[in-house]
């Protein structure tokens, strides 16, 4: 099952145009950081290890995938599946519609997904056995996990919680005490980084909480694989197994066949709507070339003294990865993470604002041009049919207006 899932992941990495968050990671890149606003450093630091295609940023993410698909395999096992329950559930989860669409992408879920079951697979060997030596792996995979995002606290202040509540077996304080050990090194510099800044991923984990849920299916898809898991032990074991096994890998491949039939037909002129909406994340990866061209041609038709900001942090990553070769100077943004690059230089003539309202400049500005409006590719108002502004620069400094334009 893994080889099949590495080389459908590889095709598709190597067939994807690059992703909104991807391009943020590259941005990203070249701001390396022991944190960021709104994550840790791994990820960007693997954007900064694969740059140059698409194929060799995303090595990371398929192997990440295949490792999770692998050990949910495992967490079968754990549950005391034999072979068919181990393949059931790593066809399950390497079928799953959140590793059809993500898991070839550079992404901070494709990595947090295998450390959640990684986790969950010492924890659900720590219940069978007892060992208390598992505390230090747990450990150390939630010092990584927090690189990566500090979602993991949110795993084990539910795992304690309900070590606390059922009291099914003596809580385990000296396996407890052995987690924050390594968990603490892997999260101090996040930690630190967030302390220096005033702690802005506070302010983020609501917006992209309800933009989680909205989007990517809710914030608990590192838990999925261990209900696969279990699942698949349990219909294996089952009173007339043969029945529901094949009822298992009917679903199973329905909802793969569906899909994949979605990722493949999303993103044409023909796409129907359902099709387009099961494939958000594809809609990501598209439109980004033709805003590029657009905000090109309106800069090229300024002063050079011009300095380029966009309402979102998409919009910039995009125009730093494809404007360099355009001729476009760095974009900013005073959204999220972006934010925390750098603001404009207080000598720009006159500013390029790409967004559907600058308002928040507060100066006067002039819509000069739009982008292309194509309506099945990308999405209205981030990266098909923007309005590009004229704005006048500030009064103010960007030292001291930067800080008050910030949004998420």
């Amino acid at each position: 099952m893994a080889p099949c899932t590495a080389l459908a992941l590889l095709v598709e990495a190597w067939l994807q145009d690059y992703h909104g968050d991807e391009l943020y990671f590259l941005s990203a890149a070249q701001h390396l950081s022991w944190g960021y606003a709104d994550q840790g450093a791994l990820v960007p630091f693997l954007a900064w290890l694969g740059e140059g295609s698409p194929l060799t940023l995303r090595i990371p993410a398929v192997l990440a995938t295949v490792v999770g698909v692998v050990l949910t395999a495992l967490l079968a096992r754990e549950f005391g599946g034999g072979r068919w329950a181990q393949t059931a559930a790593a066809a399950a989860y390497a079928a799953s519609p959140r590793v059809l669409d993500t898991g070839s992408l550079l992404l901070t879920q494709t990595f947090d997904i295998p450390l959640w079951i990684a986790t969950t697979l010492l924890l659900v060997r720590w219940a069978r056995t007892g060992s208390d030596r598992l505390w230090w792996g747990m450990g150390l995979l939630a010092g990584v996990a927090f690189t990566v995002k500090p979602l993991i606290a949110v795993f084990w202040a539910c795992c304690v919680a309900v070590l606390l509540a059922t009291r099914r077996r003596s809580v385990p304080w000296a396996g407890l005490g052995k987690l924050p050990a390594l968990a603490v090194a892997g999260a101090l510099p996040y930690l630190i980084w967030q302390g220096f800044h005033g702690f802005p991923q506070l302010t983020l984990i609501p917006v992209v909480a309800q933009e989680t849920g909205e989007f990517a299916g809710g914030n608990c898809a590192g838990l999925f694989p261990v209900c696969r898991a279990a699942a698949a032990a349990r219909i294996s074991t089952a009173a007339g197994s043969r029945w529901w096994r094949r009822i298992a890998l009917g679903v199973s491949a329905f909802s793969g066949a569906v899909v994949l039939a979605t990722s493949l037909l999303s993103g044409g002129p023909s796409s129907p709507a359902w099709a387009t909406a099961a494939t958000l994340e594809v809609r990501a990866e598209q439109g980004w070339s033709g805003f590029t061209d657009a905000v090109s041609t309106a800069y090229h038709h300024l002063p050079p003294a011009t300095t380029i900001v966009t309402d979102h942090y998409w919009q910039a990553s995009a125009l730093n990865w494809f404007g360099a070769g355009r001729g476009l100077p760095p974009a900013h943004s005073p959204h999220r993470g972006f934010s925390y690059f750098g603001e404009p230089w207080d000598a720009a003539q006159a500013i390029l604002f790409v967004g559907t309202d600058p308002a928040e400049l507060r100066t006067h500005c002039l819509r000069v041009s739009a982008t292309p409006a194509d309506g099945d590719h990308g999405f209205a108002g981030l990266n098909e049919g923007v309005p590009i502004w004229l704005c006048n620069t500030p009064r103010q400094s960007w030292e001291t207006l930067w800080p008050q334009l910030r949004h998420s």
